[in-house]
């Protein structure tokens, strides 16, 4: 770590020790605040979310009054996300799959007929802003369906292909959908729960 002066900005750079350490104190700080924030808890907010959200806000206050800057060293991000992605293909088979039964094959249609129509709205939108169209594609299915490891697999190709800050921009979407979708999704899949009454079933059930 060693701090500097660029652009007349105060900047932080983190190696790579530096920081993969910054982001096992988000981890716990995440979890700390499960487990002593009720809301967090309540609405199943997942700890990586809570405590990326947190260092996003922090990034993003002193950068825009200008007070302090981030350069992070992001040589792990590929490996860790592949060995993730990787690990969650491995957990998946038939036989969980065929647990899932109709509602499952529901569930695939609703995806295939989304990222449709979120490819055919962020093309539409980024011709209408002048932008080019795979800007749209970026920030539609891939970053938003497909997240952050879609968004940073297809990125540099999309910029390759002409899209200049492809990447940036599909990462930025992934990141956005992301925090969206637990601010939402958690609170909503609860009160659909407590007003079905719904039964959940598990393991130790």
């Amino acid at each position: 770590m060693n701090f500097s002066v660029i652009d007349g900005v105060f900047t932080i750079t983190l190696d790579l020790v530096s920081t993969t350490a910054v982001a096992a104190i988000l981890l716990m700080f995440g979890y700390w605040c499960i487990r002593n924030v009720k809301f967090f808890e309540k609405y199943c907010f997942p700890a990586p979310v809570i405590g990326g959200f947190a260092f996003a806000l922090l990034t993003w206050l002193l950068h825009g009054t200008g007070l302090a800057a981030f350069k992070l060293d992001t040589t792990l991000q590929s490996p860790f996300m592949l060995a993730f992605f990787t690990t969650i293909g491995l957990g998946g088979s038939l036989a969980l799959l065929k647990t899932g039964g109709r509602a499952l094959i529901v569930y695939l249609v609703a995806c295939w007929c989304l990222a449709v129509f979120q490819n055919v709205i962020g093309v539409g939108l980024a011709k209408g802003m002048g932008l080019h169209p795979l800007m749209g594609v970026m920030a539609g299915a891939v970053s938003m369906e497909g997240g952050h490891g879609a968004a940073a697999a297809f990125g540099p190709e999309a910029e390759a292909m002409g899209a200049v800050g492809a990447a940036t921009v599909a990462i930025a979407c992934a990141t956005f959908g992301l925090i969206a979708g637990n601010m939402t999704g958690g609170p909503l899949a609860r009160f659909i729960i407590e007003k079905k009454k719904i039964e959940i079933k598990t393991d130790d059930t």
